[in-house]
């Protein structure tokens, strides 16, 4: 009886499961674009307890610093969630985005979103990938002037950084050139080797570097 009972359990689980997840998917929050063409334009988008996104007076600080860039430039979302920092990315006038987001029903959302804003690959490209898998294999397309990181905190490590970072130079992820930037969302409570510059936000902080100083500071192996 006990072996039935369990047997059971489990096949109610198993087909709960799909359920369920579907079921966080259709809980939505509201989020609103801060700045450029498409500024006060409200984003729904799914709950999901694994996705935090940047708070509207992060982005509004963020690219307030980095307005002068945008205009042209090629932006990754390394770790996209939401999809706020791409979608704020594009309304203040980049070039492309790439947004990557590996988890695949919000990676579907976020393409439903671009059909909304009547985008299309050649200027907002979706990935979803592990972000190391990412950018484990070289880049034969243009490097990125502006790489933005969110990832989820509990994954942030000295480890992590050093498989994450490492590579985006070494395989063309992000220029060489002046311009390019590489911003890292952390908990204050981490401190990311040598960046240069940092802003607190309460109890998160963004760390940035340029090329020179991210090569410096995570060098790739020989």
């Amino acid at each position: 009886m006990k072996d039935l009972v369990s047997s059971l359990n489990r096949l109610l689980t198993s087909y709960l499961a799909p359920l369920d997840e579907q079921k966080k998917l259709t809980q939505t929050m509201a989020l609103i674009i801060t700045g450029g063409k498409w500024q006060s334009q409200i984003i729904p988008t799914p709950k999901h307890n694994k996705i935090r996104p940047t708070t509207s007076r992060m982005r509004e600080s963020i690219f307030s610093q980095m307005q002068c860039h945008l205009n042209g430039c090629r932006f990754m979302d390394g770790f996209s969630g939401t999809g706020i920092m791409s979608l704020e990315a594009l309304s203040r006038g980049a070039d492309f985005v790439l947004s990557n987001e590996k988890h695949r029903p919000q990676a579907h959302h976020l393409r439903n979103i671009r059909s909304q804003f009547k985008q299309d690959e050649t200027h907002w490209h979706i990935s979803a990938l592990p972000f190391e898998k990412l950018i484990s294999k070289g880049n034969s397309a243009q490097p990125f002037d502006w790489i933005y990181l969110d990832p989820p905190y509990p994954l942030i490590t000295p480890q992590a950084l050093n498989q994450w970072l490492t590579p985006l130079i070494k395989n063309n992820w992000l220029t060489t050139e002046p311009k390019g930037q590489l911003w890292l969302e952390h908990p204050t409570s981490f401190s990311p080797n040598q960046p240069t510059a940092t802003r607190r936000y309460g109890d998160s902080t963004i760390s940035q570097w340029t090329a020179e100083d991210l090569a410096k500071a995570y060098p790739s192996s020989p």
